[in-house]
């Protein structure tokens, strides 16, 4: 038999006011429960209309929507609105927490129904989570030793703090000082260690950090708490905790060592790019955003989830720093495709080609092959190495290209631009998957030997054989500083030391600590990519879309050689980026080159 509560309307949005600036808050119903328990019963609150004009006390609760269709409800207005069971149960604990309502609440605070509605909210996001006195981050129900692990780490990050602020602990986290407060770490299993893997694993895989809002609900925040059931921790020593934590993985008993690696590679993963946002803007300002669109899109596209594929777009605009000179409209009226594209053409339009970097070749894409596909996680990312502070690669000079985006059939398909072909691609060697392979020295030693008989295969070789074969692999650029001869010193050593085969004087932990050098190069440069020569002998790096016949290009404007497939004569698929030796510093620029037209689809 239904209960009462089914024979309730649902709840009725009533119209916001634009000339008061109005939102929705939430307010609670309190109720006598007994200690320590978790009411069962349907919470029970009002939503009232108040005006972002006046002095405003209240609290943005961040989370992850879960489930696509609602499995709970509350009590609104003597009315019933269903809810993810996720967020009933945030609003089940925080019921009982003092001073922090009202609160805003995407779910319930926009009628989600109303486009025009969700339109407006989602262009005033940030503003509204920036003005909240706090944001409660909920990560879920607490489950076996999380409460141990979130009260430690606040412990130890707060011991951290007490020798400075968040900026100097960071930066001296090998000090002495630091390295006395490390001592007292323990991980493993059981309730004998101060951080027990599994439940600090378990915290870090939740869904939370996989939702794309987060980032700028999180990442604007005047203060910000993480709740993981009755258990809370500041930003500022989880922040640092979790640095220490880091800094700890030589030391470690064997045993533990990989299942410590793997709770790191999560957290690194999921949670580090957010809260290292979080902490810019909170000692920097959100009015100094260090994050383009561009590499908010790109971070996120590989966790970041949102059951709308506009959001991946939308939950980003507040805290791109490029927003303003982009000029990209929220509007819930287009559909994905569409909104991806006025992305893409937003930043040709003013001069930056670099977002080409981020298209991956899909043979089944709706999207024009220049376009990126933001809901594609397998991303070749930029060619990078890891080393940040390298000098830029600048594969076409000083030249630049004028962009045009062509029509067909009144639809904007055609992207055109200016370069020279170098060479046809004449043979491809598998794809590098650090995922999956692992970044053992036996796997990496495989796929460096299949290059070198890629390399020995060659009929043209344009330079001296050697160098170019472990350059290759990790997209090797001069640094701006001195270092140059000593860093290609480590480097070839620990090319050399990977090469090497396992001896018995010689044990795998030596073979790992004295490859790391190169082996962190290739982990960045080379994951998810291809070797490939050209038939000039050009030997390179490409994505993993790369196959026979594709062309290597030189695009004016772009600083790396790109991969291109021929449909016709001046007609190309984009595929990808490139790494070729030999030219990405200018030289097919050399000797004043015929420039072509490539148009792009």
């Amino acid at each position: 038999m239904k209960g009462p509560i089914y024979t309730l309307p649902s709840l009725e949005y009533k119209k916001l006011d634009p000339r008061f600036n109005e939102i929705r808050l939430l307010r609670i119903v309190s109720e006598s429960e007994p200690t320590g328990t978790i009411p069962q019963r349907p919470i029970s609150c009002y939503l009232e209309h108040v005006s972002m004009d006046t002095l405003l006390e209240y609290t943005a609760l961040s989370y992850a929507w879960g489930e696509s269709e609602p499995s709970a409800f509350l009590h609104i207005n003597g009315q019933i609105l269903r809810v993810s069971r996720n967020l009933e149960l945030a609003l089940q604990h925080l019921r009982k927490r003092a001073g922090i309502q009202p609160f805003w609440i995407d779910a319930i605070s926009i009628n989600q129904l109303d486009v025009e509605e969700k339109n407006e909210h989602v262009r005033g996001m940030r503003s509204i989570c920036e003005h909240a006195r706090a944001v409660i981050a909920w990560l879920g129900p607490a489950t076996d030793g999380t409460d141990l692990a979130i009260r430690n780490l606040a412990s130890l990050g707060e011991k951290m703090l007490s020798c400075g602020n968040l900026a100097e602990v960071i930066a001296e986290t090998d000090s002495e000082k630091m390295r006395e407060i490390s001592s007292g770490i323990t991980l493993g299993h059981g309730t004998d260690v101060t951080f027990p893997i599994t439940p600090l694993t378990n915290i870090f895989d939740r869904g939370f950090w996989r939702r794309v809002w987060i980032i700028q609900e999180v990442m604007v925040a005047k203060a910000l708490f993480f709740a993981c059931g009755d258990a809370y921790i500041e930003l500022s020593p989880l922040f640092a905790a979790l640095n220490m934590l880091q800094s700890l993985r030589y030391p470690i008993e064997s045993l533990l060592r990989a299942q410590y690696r793997s709770l790191i590679k999560i957290y690194e993963r999921q949670a580090q790019f957010l809260l290292i946002g979080a902490f810019f803007f909170g000692t920097k300002g959100p009015e100094e955003a260090p994050f383009i669109l561009r590499e908010l899109l790109q971070v996120s596209r590989q966790s970041a989830c949102a059951s709308d594929p506009r959001d991946r777009v939308f939950a980003l605009l507040g805290v791109a720093g490029d927003s303003d000179q982009l000029r990209i409209t929220i509007n819930y009226s287009k559909e994905y495709r569409s909104v991806f594209t006025e992305v893409a053409k937003a930043y040709f339009r003013v001069g930056n080609l670099s977002l080409l970097y981020n298209a991956v070749y899909q043979p089944d894409s709706m999207l024009p092959s220049w376009v990126p596909d933001w809901t594609y996680p397998k991303s070749s990312r930029t060619i990078d190495n890891g080393f940040g502070d390298d000098l830029p690669f600048s594969a076409s000079g000083l030249l630049t290209s004028e962009v045009h985006i062509g029509r067909e059939e009144d639809l904007e398909t055609t992207l055109i631009l200016s370069g020279l072909t170098v060479a046809p691609v004449h043979s491809v060697g598998s794809q590098w998957d650090s995922e999956t392979s692992g970044p053992s020295r036996t796997s990496m030693a495989a796929w460096l030997s299949e290059l070198d008989e890629l390399s020995q295969a060659r009929e043209n070789r344009p330079h001296a054989a050697g160098q170019d074969i472990w350059w290759t692999p990790i997209a090797l650029r001069r640094p701006r500083d001195s270092t140059w001869e000593r860093r290609q010193e480590v480097l070839h050593r620990a090319y050399q030391v990977i090469r090497l085969p396992t001896t018995s004087d010689r044990s795998e932990n030596w073979h790992l600590e004295y490859s790391e050098p190169y082996a962190y190069a290739m982990n960045h440069a080379a994951n998810g990519r291809r070797a490939f020569t050209s038939k000039q002998g050009h030997l390179g790096l490409g994505s993993a879309g790369v196959q026979q016949g594709d062309m290597v290009c030189v695009i004016l404007g772009l600083e790396v050689p790109v991969i291109l497939r021929r449909l016709s004569t001046i007609r190309y698929v984009f595929i990808g980026d490139a790494y070729v030796y030999g030219i990405m510093d200018g030289e097919a620029m050399k000797n004043d080159p015929a420039i072509e037209t490539f148009v792009l689809q």
